[in-house]
């Protein structure tokens, strides 16, 4: 078991780089990829049996109710990465979210992941209805696979952070919403998930 370090300060040149990239005004959203998942790999370092997956497709639970812009129809099933049976394919289209980053704490074989963060970017700086509507979907999916009591999205709109959780151990599962500053609490708050999952 690692007891969790120091908190490391980012490297001068990746804290210079998100500063210039949250003032600049970036028409592609993909233009934060690069920094946020410097960050995130920074803070939930690949020696602690963390992984940052970019772009990861996330497949409904088998036998939880499709969009209602689906048509009932028979369903194909597999297992993901954290050992639950999915809808792989439906007739039509199949429903599937395609977060920016989730991180996982690893587990030694495939489908032992546990999720415990998703990052959604957003190119605007106001948040908006289908935004929230979006990072809510990503936490009903997640939340019925087993992830981390902890398990947070966040929403990153430029130089403000927004973040989502659900409470813990209530019946009423309101979700809970905070905003801080991007430069200077999504690092604050990423680090708190990884130090209660640092040991490995």
């Amino acid at each position: 078991m690692s007891a969790f370090p120091p908190v490391r300060p980012l490297d001068e040149w990746l804290q210079r780089h998100l500063a210039s990239t949250i003032e600049e005004d970036l028409r592609f959203e993909a233009s934060f990829y690069g920094p946020i998942n410097s960050l995130l790999t920074h803070v939930f370092p690949l020696q602690q049996q963390f992984m940052v997956k970019p772009q990861p497709k996330l497949h409904p639970v088998a036998g939880m109710p499709p969009p209602q812009s689906e048509a009932e129809s028979s369903e194909r099933v597999s297992i993901d990465s954290m050992n639950n049976v999915v809808q792989s394919r439906k007739a039509g289209r199949v429903s599937t979210d395609e977060p920016d980053f989730i991180v996982v704490k690893a587990g030694f074989e495939y489908g032992g992941d546990l999720a415990l963060a998703v990052v959604e970017v957003k190119k605007h700086e106001k948040i908006t209805r289908v935004d929230w509507d979006q990072a809510l979907r990503y936490l009903r999916n997640i939340s019925h696979k087993n992830p981390a009591p902890d398990l947070t999205v966040y929403l990153m709109t430029g130089a403000t952070t927004y973040s989502v959780q659900l409470p813990m151990g209530e019946e009423v599962m309101v979700p809970i919403r905070y905003q801080f500053p991007t430069l200077t609490g999504l690092q604050s708050s990423l680090e708190g998930i990884s130090k209660r999952h640092w040991a490995v």
